[in-house]
């Protein structure tokens, strides 16, 4: 019989399981003398409890850095409730929301300021490190001023916390929370004027901007024409509004618009035929073409005509009282 010829077997070192690689943890009845990380700011739950700058705790330090949306629930010292949480937002462009800049730390406070048309704002302290309130500064919008929540915002569902934290602290009344319930709703900025004189930013760009004028019980919106046409490819500037001084307009109510300061020089649309008028500082604002004064009239019925009589109003109110006048 021919013999059956089997294939070479492999050796037998390679069936033999080899010890594993990784050590057993020992047991030790010592306990371990590692400490848990502290939470990162990140981490941390936004909370405050009031927007009394004079009553400010550490507790209420809170980190807004690089977030687009920030959520902080509203605690009152002393309650054993919840308001409930607010939504802070930065700045947003059509529908792109700017986070909060890198360094955005601090505290939430409201800030009375009778040359405001809202009568006061709820701005943002920065402030490197839970402490000193006064040694902070206010956090800024992208273009300049002081950031802060729309009043038009506070009847929302979203932040009304803020307006019954507000009540509670005894910062503001139900009457002044009713005029703000009137102002625009939008979350992008937006110019609200209270009085002749309120210094305001603008776009030199518009031709027909849109403010909203502050009266006795609400805001209303106006639109102001400044040009026939759009001259300028950029340029924005303080100005304000204030009674006409020129010989020509005197025992009218007109208004004029002066250029009190010029954050972004303004600069001519390419291709036009014609050298425009550019604003200049301390100057009342003029048509970029014709070069005459703007100025407004409080003359037929329209949202334009009561919110410049407000103006007016407040301005002759103010002379019989003897104050200062722009």
């Amino acid at each position: 019989m021919a013999s059956v010829a089997y294939p070479s077997c492999l050796p037998v070192q390679q069936f033999i399981s080899r010890p594993l690689s990784r050590s057993v943890p020992s047991h030790s009845s010592e306990p371990s003398t590692s400490t848990p990380k502290p939470p990162t700011p990140r981490s941390r739950t936004r909370r405050i409890s009031t927007l009394d700058s004079n009553h400010i705790q550490p507790s209420d330090y809170i980190y807004l850095s690089t977030h687009q949306t920030a959520y902080v629930r509203i605690a009152p010292r002393g309650s054993q409730d919840e308001y409930g949480r607010v939504i802070l937002r930065y700045e947003i462009a059509g529908h792109d929301y700017t986070p909060f800049p890198q360094g955005t730390r601090g505290y939430l406070y409201y800030a009375r300021a009778h040359d405001l048309a809202e009568g006061g704002q709820v701005r943002f302290r920065v402030v490197a490190a839970p402490g000193d309130f006064a040694a902070g500064t206010d956090l800024l919008f992208p273009g300049g001023g002081p950031w802060h929540v729309r009043p038009g915002l506070f009847s929302g569902r979203n932040n009304s916390a803020l307006a019954k934290l507000l009540l509670r602290d005894g910062l503001v009344t139900r009457a002044q929370l009713a005029v703000w319930d009137s102002f625009p709703k939008s979350l992008t900025r937006t110019t609200v004027v209270a009085r002749f004189g309120q210094p305001f930013q603008l776009d030199f760009t518009l031709y027909a901007p849109c403010f909203w004028i502050r009266t006795s019980d609400r805001a209303r919106a106006v639109r102001f024409w400044l040009a026939k046409g759009n001259y300028l490819s950029r340029g924005t500037g303080l100005v304000c509004l204030e009674p006409s001084p020129l010989p020509e307009h005197a025992g009218r109510r007109i208004a004029v618009m002066r250029v009190l300061e010029i954050l972004e020089p303004a600069e001519c649309q390419p291709g036009l035929r014609f050298v425009p008028f550019l604003p200049v500082p301390g100057e009342l604002l003029v048509h970029p073409r014709s070069g005459w004064v703007v100025s407004f009239e409080d003359g037929r019925d329209s949202p334009r005509k009561y919110g410049l009589e407000s103006l007016w109003e407040d301005y002759e109110r103010s002379k019989s009282d003897g104050e200062a006048t722009p």
